[in-house]
């Protein structure tokens, strides 16, 4: 009889010991699903301190380098923060930091190859400089 009590007690000692420890491991698995959403806003604000950084240091920098190292006397478009859509799988986006343009025989060439529109200003108003080539 002793033998069947300790065996009844050691079953109901185990059974609250595993109650216990699933309630424990239900918390903890709480606090870690609240420390990731907290990690998640962290990592969202992080980034958007970065995009920040572009706008702030990089983008007003783009025109002299433009002039420096490509001579680009004056850019037609400067862009921060692009975002483009892929034309294969809608889901996918890419974004850009900076997309800087000027008006230059080689890259009409090389935007006219991929059939990329390339657009400058003409006087007072803008307009296609490839459209003819394109639209075959």
């Amino acid at each position: 009889m002793k033998l069947e009590s300790l065996l009844g007690q050691f079953i109901v000692n185990t059974d609250v010991a595993l109650r216990r420890l699933e309630a424990s491991l239900e918390a903890f698995k709480e606090e870690m699903n609240e420390d990731r959403k907290k990690m998640y806003k962290m990592w969202g604000e992080l980034a958007n301190k970065m995009g920040k950084l572009v706008e702030d240091i990089v983008a007003p920098n783009i025109p002299r380098i433009a002039k420096e190292y490509f001579g680009a006397e004056e850019l037609d478009f400067l862009g921060v923060r692009i975002s483009k859509r892929n034309e294969k799988d809608r889901s996918k986006m890419r974004e850009f930091d900076v997309i800087a343009m000027w008006n230059d025989d080689e890259i009409v060439k090389y935007l006219t190859k991929k059939k990329i529109y390339a657009m400058a200003l003409r006087d007072d108003t803008m307009d296609l400089l490839n459209f003819e080539k394109i639209k075959k």
